[in-house]
């Protein structure tokens, strides 16, 4: 519970601060990665939080800026945040395919009822 009341403060006084006309690296860059944290403070979900960073993160990203928050940054945050939600769903993939492979088998198995 204190995780969720903790992201709950994260979100809410990030979007107090939060300028989104400044160009400073404080508005830009960390703000919006301590609300990243607050998000997952409050869903404690990596792969909710991971979804939503590559998403803004790629409408963010314009790789003919001059600025290298815009042509580096978010590029690079875009790849490495959709790395993790997709190494999240393989293994999500790999461990439901590992759960069920014992039922799976004992279906296949010819039934040896005697009568």
């Amino acid at each position: 519970m204190g995780y969720r009341i903790a992201g709950v403060c994260l979100l809410i006084g990030g979007l107090i601060v939060y300028d989104p006309n400044s160009g400073s690296l404080v508005h830009r860059l960390a703000i919006p990665a301590l609300m990243a944290f607050g998000a997952w403070g409050l869903v404690q979900n990596l792969a909710a939080v991971a979804l939503g960073v590559t998403v803004l993160a790629g409408i963010h990203s314009d790789i003919d800026n001059a600025y290298w928050l815009d042509a580096l940054g978010y590029p690079i945050i875009t790849i490495v945040a959709a790395l993790t939600l997709t190494v999240i769903l393989v293994r999500r993939f790999r461990q439901r395919i590992r759960d069920t492979h014992a039922q799976r088998w004992r279906n296949r198995q010819p039934r040896s009822d005697t009568q």
